[in-house]
């Protein structure tokens, strides 16, 4: 029996795990493509911010940030606001 050949493959491992994994690093362009995927829409905002929205959630302003990536207060609070955060959602 050789053992190498009876380990999973790895790629096909990882990339189950990544699906539901959310991300460290979050920055205007990677929160807007994250939020689409979950179902939110963008509509107007202003000129450096995106705004998106979703049926019975409160809107989401995404700021510029200056092309940097958000720091993890703002991160947390994203996430938090879109309900992809702790398990709960937000009704207020």
């Amino acid at each position: 029996m050789n053992i190498v050949t009876d380990l999973p493959d790895r790629r096909k491992v990882s990339g189950a795990m990544n699906t539901n994994r959310l991300p460290r690093v979050l920055n205007q362009k990677s929160a807007k493509a994250l939020l689409e995927r979950e179902g939110w829409t963008e509509t107007i905002g202003g000129k450096h911010v995106v705004k998106i929205e979703k049926p019975g959630q409160r809107p989401i302003t995404l700021p510029q940030n200056h092309g940097r990536d958000y720091p993890p207060g703002l991160r947390s609070a994203i996430l938090r606001e879109a309900g992809l955060k702790g398990g709960e959602q937000n009704e207020q």
